[in-house]
């Protein structure tokens, strides 16, 4: 049984940043609730851009992490993406070997 760490990268456009950090916190909120080991970081030195990093116990986790979110939830990722600078999301997974 493997842990998985997922991260999404992203700048936010500056004069999205209070929607976003009213869209991230409520997200935050609801995953936490949901009992994902979710959490959120600004990169030291680059304003507006952040981390965003999921950590499942299994890859079977891992694979049922989309089909566990909430519409709720759906919509506020959605939301979340429509403030992101033009360079988009970069997605990344890692898994646990040794």
């Amino acid at each position: 049984m493997s842990k998985v760490i997922t991260t999404i990268t992203y700048a936010v456009k500056p004069e999205a940043r209070a929607a976003y950090e009213k869209h991230i916190a409520q997200l935050k909120s609801l995953l936490t609730a949901a009992g994902k080991d979710y959490t959120i970081f600004e990169v030291e030195g680059k304003k507006n851009h952040f981390l965003e990093m999921f950590v499942t116990a299994t890859e079977a986790d891992y694979e049922a992490l989309e089909d566990s979110m909430t519409p709720e939830m759906e919509a506020l990722i959605s939301q979340i993406g429509t403030l992101v600078d033009k360079g988009g999301m970069k997605y990344s997974t890692y898994i646990e070997k040794f």
